[in-house]
C-alpha cells in the first residue's frame, strides 16, 4: 500500500499524541495527498526523539494559509484554527521567511499510536518503474511517498 512518511520533531510528536495539534503546517506537500492515502509519523532523533515510526493518521482536510507583512505590522491569512500547540508568533515565523510566505494545514484524523513505533526499515521507497523497492534506511528531510 502506498503512504506518505512525514518527519516530525519533539515535541510536536507529543502535541500531536496529547491532542494539543490537530494541523500539521506544512510550506510543500504532496500532489497524491487525500484521506484514502494513509500518512506515518516518523519522530525525529531531534530533541530526544526515538528516530522510529511511532504512528499514522489520514489527513482530512488542506487549508491553504499564508503570512504577510504590511505597514510593518504582521499578518496571517486564512487561518481559522487555533492550535494551543502553536502560538500566530511561531506560525508566521514558518511561514514567512522573505521567499515562500505561505504554506498548509493538514487536519490530523484518526490518528494511531503504535504500541511498539516501527523501525524505518518495515517501509519501502515508492516503487519505481524498472526497479525493486528498497528498504527505507534514512528518514525523509520533510516527507516522502512509501510503500508498506
Amino acid at each position: 500500500m502506498k503512504g506518505i512518511l512525514w518527519s516530525i520533531r519533539k515535541p510536536h510528536t507529543d502535541n500531536i499524541i496529547s491532542g494539543k495539534k490537530w494541523d500539521e503546517i506544512r510550506k510543500r506537500i504532496p500532489k497524491n495527498l487525500s484521506p484514502l492515502v494513509p500518512n506515518y509519523i516518523y519522530e525525529t532523533k531531534a530533541n530526544g526523539g526515538c528516530g522510529k515510526v511511532i504512528g499514522e493518521f489520514r489527513v482530512s482536510s488542506k487549508t491553504y494559509i499564508f503570512a504577510h507583512k504590511e505597514n510593518g505590522n504582521k499578518h496571517l491569512g486564512n487561518t481559522a484554527f487555533i492550535m494551543p500547540a502553536l502560538s500566530d508568533e511561531d506560525l508566521f515565523n514558518y511561514l514567512y521567511d522573505g521567499k515562500k510566505n505561505d504554506g498548509w494545514a493538514l487536519r490530523i484524523d484518526n490518528l494511531k499510536i503504535y504500541d511498539k513505533p516501527k523501525e524505518l526499515s518495515e517501509f519501502k521507497q515508492e516503487i519505481v518503474k524498472g526497479a525493486m523497492p528498497k528498504k527505507l534506511i534514512r528518514p525523509p528531510q520533510s516527507w516522502q511517498y512509501v510503500e508498506v
